[in-house]
């Protein structure tokens, strides 16, 4: 034991100088890997974010070619047709399952491809809802079904009069 505190006294400085090299090469490492891993984050994120705003924009435009009626079917409202490409559809529809979760996808999936949704403006809401918290977004979605989504707008450019 001796011998070995010997031979550390009399190379502190070499020991020293290679534990620190040692020390910089774990840093170096280590900050490469938490930036590579920082940066598939947030080109996750992206991706998930962008995602979530097509499947807003994609259910308007399935919203904007139904039949709405006021008056418990009486009379038809005017609404301003929207359209979405199936080239947009499909890549969210892929972008949605790579990134997000379950609950979402499956309202999602309702939505798109229900031939009979019982309240439109409610599932719009619950979707909205669970966008919010798969993109960590606190206390933003309130619900107010008169004004929950828009179907005409008189000014807007492709409104219909």
């Amino acid at each position: 034991m001796l011998e070995l505190w010997v031979f550390i006294k009399e190379n502190f400085e070499v020991i020293n100088l290679l534990a620190t090299v040692l020390l910089t090469l774990f840093i170096i490492w280590f900050k490469h890997d938490f930036n590579e891993k920082s940066k598939v984050a947030d080109k996750r994120y992206a991706l998930k974010y962008q995602a979530c705003m097509d499947v807003l924009a994609i259910v308007d435009a399935k919203f904007s070619n139904m039949s709405w009626s006021n008056d418990g079917g009486n009379s038809q409202l005017l609404i301003s047709k929207q359209d979405v490409d199936i080239e947009t559809i499909r890549r969210c529809h892929s972008s949605l399952y790579l990134t997000c979760g379950g609950e979402l996808v499956k309202k999602y999936n309702e939505i798109m491809f229900s031939e009979d949704l019982q309240d439109p403006t409610k599932e719009l809401h619950k979707l909205r809802c669970l966008i919010a918290e798969e993109l960590c977004f606190e206390n933003v979605v309130s619900e107010d079904s008169k004004y929950t989504w828009c179907g005409y707008v008189p000014f807007a450019k492709n409104a219909v009069k």
